[in-house]
């Protein structure tokens, strides 16, 4: 009895391997639910991203040291396969053709080349560019976040 009380009040140990299916998981239901709930997903990466900003404009240099691009990186990607999927998301209802004639077809292909996405509240957009502007003024930065900050500006544009 005295075991299993200290192996229910112990939380379990995790290791890496358990670490990084877990946080795969979690980006991945994240991303999904990105179809329907893009505005409260994108909200939360923001704040992620200007804690994580606030930190590199504390230090000395400005300089954004291996330990915060990781996360920077990490955060944008998150960020950046959203965006994607709700694109995807939106456009894939377009995709199936099956049974339509030619006529049909043509006319849902220029209707799906019309689609925007749904556009992201003006702040918000507003405060992710603010933020991809200082991830590119970053000394220093590698080209893993440089290329990412990228993406990210390439789908706020759309």
């Amino acid at each position: 009895v005295a075991r299993l009380s200290s192996d229910v009040m112990q939380p379990p140990s995790f290791d890496d391997r358990d670490r990084r299916q877990m946080l795969q998981r979690t980006e991945q239901s994240l991303v999904e639910l990105s179809s329907r709930k893009l505005p409260i997903i994108a909200q939360g990466l923001a704040m992620t991203l200007d804690g994580i900003l606030k930190k590199t404009a504390s230090s000395s240099s400005g300089d954004a040291s291996p330990d915060v691009q990781q996360p920077l990186v990490s955060v944008l990607s998150l960020l950046v396969n959203c965006l994607r999927y709700q694109w995807d998301h939106i456009k894939s209802e377009y995709q199936n053709v099956e049974g339509l004639d030619e006529t049909e077809q043509i006319r849902l292909k220029e209707k799906e080349e019309t689609i925007l996405p749904p556009s992201l509240d003006e702040h918000l957009a507003r405060d992710l560019l603010r933020m991809v502007v200082i991830i590119f003024k970053i000394p220093n930065a590698s080209v893993a976040l440089q290329r990412v900050a990228g993406r990210c500006l390439f789908q706020l544009s759309a």
